[in-house]
C-alpha cells in the first residue's frame, strides 16, 4: 500500500462525512443518523485496499451502495468510492477480472445507481446483507 493511497481514502472520508453532514437529503431519504454517515464513511474507507484487492473492494463498495440505499439513505456519496474502485480495478488487472468486476456490477440491480428502494431492499435481503426486519418495508 501506498502513502498516496492512505491521503486519498483519508480525503475521501472527510470528504463523504463532510458533504454527508453538511448537506442532508430532502424528504423522500431517510433523515440523517449515525447510520447513514457510517455507511458513506464505510464506503469512502473502503478504498484503502483498492490496490491490494481491487475485486473484494469493487463488491463492497457496490453492496454498500445497495444497503445504503435499501436502508433508505441518499447514495450521492457511496457511488463514487463504487466507482473509483470499478476504475482501479480495471487499471491494475487482467481481462478476467476486469469480466468478474463488470459482471458484479451488472448483476447488482442498484448498477451503482440506486433510485428504486424496492429493488434494493429485494436484494439486500436475498443476498444476505439484511435479515428480515432489519430494514423498514419500502412504501
Amino acid at each position: 500500500m501506498r502513502n498516496s493511497d492512505a491521503w486519498l481514502t483519508l480525503g475521501f472520508v472527510v470528504a463523504a462525512a463532510s458533504v454527508t453532514l453538511l448537506a442532508p437529503a430532502g424528504p423522500p431519504y431517510h433523515a440523517l443518523d449515525v447510520v447513514g454517515v457510517g455507511l458513506a464513511v464505510g464506503s469512502a474507507l473502503c478504498l484503502l485496499w483498492r490496490r491490494v484487492a481491487p475485486i473484494p473492494v469493487v463488491f463492497a463498495t457496490s453492496a454498500l451502495v445497495v444497503v445504503n440505499a435499501a436502508a433508505g439513505y441518499a447514495t450521492t456519496v457511496t457511488r463514487w468510492p463504487a466507482w473509483i474502485s470499478l476504475f482501479t480495478l480495471f487499471s491494475l488487472r487482467g481481462a478476467t477480472a476486469r469480466i468478474i468486476g463488470s459482471m458484479h456490477v451488472k448483476h447488482v440491480p442498484a448498477k451503482l445507481d440506486v433510485r428504486d428502494r424496492t429493488q434494493a431492499v429485494v436484494w439486500a435481503y436475498r443476498t444476505g446483507f439484511a435479515y428480515r426486519g432489519a430494514l423498514p418495508v419500502p412504501d
